[in-house]
């Protein structure tokens, strides 16, 4: 995980949140987006992301004294586009905190691109089947909010800080990613098991955290 420091308010001032001091951000400029692509035309199914995004919105939510409406749950996606509209229009509204999860597979097309699995996507075609990865990170940097996190559950997802041999992917200021597995590896989900490996551990780690009163 890499992470940078929030960035003050542009005109300089302290933030005026009504829940500034608090360690949550603020609701009405908060959008949540959480992508669960489990369900494949040619590529393995997920089942297990469906449970990943429903548990997640239930629980930021609560956390966050979030309106449901500033919460997008995006269940298998059918195409590129279904994905990046998503992102996109989270990251336009948000002013204070932008969150974008995905899980599903993580693909990398002929050059080494790492791209997300939508439900058309080929393993053979990633180049345009699937979602190249620099869409979602443009829409993140374009965004006025001042805190930005994106959540990949997918194989090869440290692909979204850059490559060894490339700069970072992100270099925002306010801007963390956390990733279930290295540039090279497989991401886990077990079968028959509710949840994937990370997210389950990422949601028990939130209930903890939850439970004593400091919130995810």
């Amino acid at each position: 995980m890499t992470s940078t420091q929030q960035p003050p308010a542009p005109d300089g001032s302290e933030s005026t949140s009504p829940l500034a001091g608090t360690g949550l951000p603020d609701p009405s400029g908060t959008r949540i987006v959480l992508i669960g692509a489990g369900r494949f035309n040619e590529l393995h199914q997920l089942p297990a992301t469906r449970r990943n995004v429903e548990d997640l919105a239930d629980l930021i939510t609560a956390a966050w004294n979030l309106p449901v409406a500033n919460c997008t749950v995006l269940r298998d996606p059918a195409s590129p586009r279904d994905l990046s509209r998503a992102v996109e229009e989270a990251a336009k509204e948000a002013t204070d905190t932008l969150l974008v999860y995905y899980a599903g597979h993580g693909l990398i097309d002929w050059s080494g691109h790492f791209h997300l699995a939508v439900r058309s996507s080929e393993r053979e075609s990633v180049h345009d089947t699937a979602v190249p990865y620099a869409w979602v990170k443009e829409h993140v940097e374009k965004s006025r909010a001042e805190r930005r996190i994106v959540i990949l559950d997918c194989c090869y997802a440290a692909r979204a800080f850059g490559l060894q041999s490339d700069s970072a992917l992100f270099e925002v200021a306010g801007t963390y990613v956390l990733a279930a597995a290295s540039e090279t590896a497989t991401a886990v989900s077990p079968p028959g098991e509710e949840f994937t490996a990370f997210t389950g551990a990422l949601l028990s780690f939130f209930e903890l955290v939850h439970r004593s009163g400091d919130g995810p």
